[in-house]
């Protein structure tokens, strides 16, 4: 048996910069993995079987998890299987990554499970067949991603603080905020560059300005509490957005003990964290 650690993600920046013909959407985003996460058990099987202590999670092919442990299974020509047993901590339709965190945990643990067959680009490659959030969730750290998410470039992130988590009650599916999202046909700025160097530079101020999410004001409209939450991290914290298709909330605060207080005011909501940095996707123990 192994035990792997799958870490959340969060969006610091999310501009579409078009659509696919597969269905998908062209994404230029910024993302940092963070210590919030899914622990998975994985054993070998007969089949693939998973279990998890979140009732609502599906266990069936829809599973991001299950379908990775599918394709690894397919690509590897191994006849085998896995017992996983999914211990969440990342909330569902958060806009977090914990599906994609879970299924990039599958494949990396299923590597190692039987003998490391699979070369990380062939790792990589499988995962962004996957899922848009799947590759980047292999690597973790603070990166750029592109295209559909499988064109990964590292950052340094070097902006100080922590980061307050807010999850109101609602969700928010990916596939209803990218659907808003073709509805409205807004314009809308593009500031990577500036985004990048205000990372990289450790400026607060200047990513409050450029941080971005294509997909807040869809996310807003089909869950209004989204607004009322970033009301109050705009008021509260140097720097706030909404992280993936929502609906979690975020505010960047400089210190643990601002993130304690603006927590402690804050609205109420189904979930709240404090969050740090963390190096990479996946940790093996």
């Amino acid at each position: 048996m192994i035990t792997i650690r799958a870490y959340a993600k969060l969006n610091l920046y999310l501009q579409i910069t078009g659509s696919r013909v597969d269905g998908y959407h062209d994404l230029d985003m910024i993302m940092q993995s963070i210590d919030l996460h899914d622990t998975l058990r994985l054993s070998r099987a007969g089949d693939i079987q998973l279990t998890c202590s979140h009732p609502e999670v599906p266990l069936g092919e829809s599973n991001i998890a299950h379908k990775a442990a599918r394709r690894f299974f397919r690509e590897t020509g191994i006849a085998g299987g896995v017992h996983a047993d999914i211990q969440k901590r990342i909330p569902m339709a958060a806009g977090l990554g914990g599906g994609s965190a879970d299924g990039a945990a599958m494949l990396r643990g299923l590597n190692c499970l039987y003998g490391y067959p699979l070369s990380e680009r062939r790792l990589l490659a499988l995962a962004a067949g996957i899922g848009a959030d799947v590759p980047f969730s292999l690597t973790g750290g603070c990166r750029r991603a592109q295209g559909i998410g499988e064109r990964l470039t590292s950052l340094r992130n070097q902006l100080p603080g922590v980061y307050l988590l807010l999850k109101p009650e609602g969700g928010v599916s990916t596939k209803d905020a990218y659907q808003t999202y073709d509805a409205r046909l807004a314009p809308e700025p593009y500031a990577m560059e500036e985004c990048m160097r205000a990372l990289e530079t450790g400026d607060l101020a200047a990513f409050s300005r450029h941080t971005f999410n294509s997909l807040q004001h869809p996310a807003a409209s089909l869950c209004p509490e989204i607004a009322a939450l970033l009301r109050f991290l705009q008021n509260t914290a140097p720097a706030s957005f909404l992280t993936g298709s929502g609906s979690t909330c975020v505010g960047l605060f400089s210190s643990q003990e601002e993130a304690e207080a603006a927590r402690r005011c804050a609205p109420a909501c189904a979930f709240s964290y404090i969050a740090k940095n963390e190096d990479c996707g996946l940790r093996l123990s």
